[in-house]
């Protein structure tokens, strides 16, 4: 290989290592968001788990014969 073709070849992996470099940036930021979100809804099932169920009203438990 001549010295130009090696100074494409490098030029292409820096390219393609600058690239790859911004995408694992974004997925990570992605990742993190999704995680908070999960933490958030894993609390709120919680909260809901452990609020006391409502009672039926005489009205819905009563016989209408």
């Amino acid at each position: 290989m001549s010295e130009e073709e090696l100074k494409l070849v490098l030029a292409a992996y820096q390219q393609k290592t600058f690239e790859l470099f911004n995408k694992n940036i974004v997925y990570e930021v992605q990742i993190n968001t999704l995680n908070r979100k999960v933490e958030e809804l894993i609390k709120e099932n919680e909260s809901l788990k452990t609020k006391p169920k409502r009672s039926q009203s005489k009205a819905q438990t009563e016989d209408f014969t």
